[in-house]
């Protein structure tokens, strides 16, 4: 989830329920796009592939993401033996929809899984994390997941977004309101800690204190609330490049396979 221009209400509905923009790939990003392997699942939905063989880290993007993200996670992996699948959200990349709304988001996790054989972790980023996490509570059968810089309120965060483009009580009512009917639920469905309290899935939250887009305080109450959950907090990395940090990526890893890390 990105921070907003100053729109009013109406506008700033429109602006959140659309096809986000595509932005080019970065250079870090290049190789494992070119590495990948385009994989398309029932619907129409899309991703990336890295490995033929293993059990599967099944993983999605946030808000206006992409599958490239998560590039530095795919070499560490396929050497321990893993595949990585990376999905396109609903009203991203090559998946259909001109929408990605949250509930959308969490469907995609369970449809890919139904077709995955050897489903072994599931990863998300930001609203992508938050999809992950209500996903698990559902059901969805991973024995580990990682959340990184998920938000753990959609309330409070759309409630946030509003208030820094400056919409008054009665605007930001009426975009909780749409996105409600847009969902098919109520906005505090989405609140996950009342949803994990009593989930046994062994889970890592990774998040940055200085976190502009989701606060380390979201984390921080997603960990607390996930009984057993490791918390990984980091400075300085701010929302996309705690993806890439190479300490972080060496923990999640470690924790993704099984093991404990080794000390640096």
């Amino acid at each position: 989830m990105n921070l907003m221009p100053v729109l009013p209400s109406d506008r700033l509905t429109r602006h959140l329920l659309s096809r986000p923009p595509t932005r080019p790939l970065a250079d870090w990003e290049r190789e494992a796009a070119d590495t990948a392997r385009r994989v398309s699942f029932r619907f129409g939905l899309s991703g990336l592939r890295w490995g033929e063989s293993g059990p599967v880290a099944l993983m999605l993007h946030g808000w206006a993401g992409r599958p490239t993200q998560f590039a530095s996670l795919v070499p560490p992996l396929l050497a321990a033996g893993r595949q990585v699948i990376a999905l396109d959200a609903p009203g991203h990349g090559e998946s259909p929809g001109q929408t990605g709304t949250l509930m959308e988001f969490v469907l995609t996790l369970h449809e890919a899984a139904a077709e995955i054989r050897n489903l072994e972790s599931v990863v998300g980023h930001s609203m992508g994390g938050a999809a992950a996490a209500l996903a698990v509570a559902q059901g969805l059968p991973a024995d580990r997941a990682v959340l990184f810089a998920a938000p753990s309120s959609i309330d409070r965060q759309l409630r946030g977004i509003a208030e820094r483009v400056g919409l008054g009580r009665r605007g930001t009512d009426r975009v909780l309101r749409r996105m409600e009917n847009a969902n098919g639920v109520p906005v505090g469905y989405f609140e996950i800690p009342g949803r994990v309290a009593g989930m046994e899935v062994p889970l890592q939250v990774v998040h940055d204190r200085s976190d502009r887009q989701v606060p380390f305080e979201e984390g921080e109450r997603i960990a607390a609330a996930w009984p057993g959950a490791e918390l990984i907090s980091t400075d300085g990395l701010g929302h996309g490049r705690v993806l890439s940090d190479p300490d972080v990526v060496r923990r999640v890893t470690a924790f993704l396979v099984g093991r404990r890390p080794r000390p640096q």
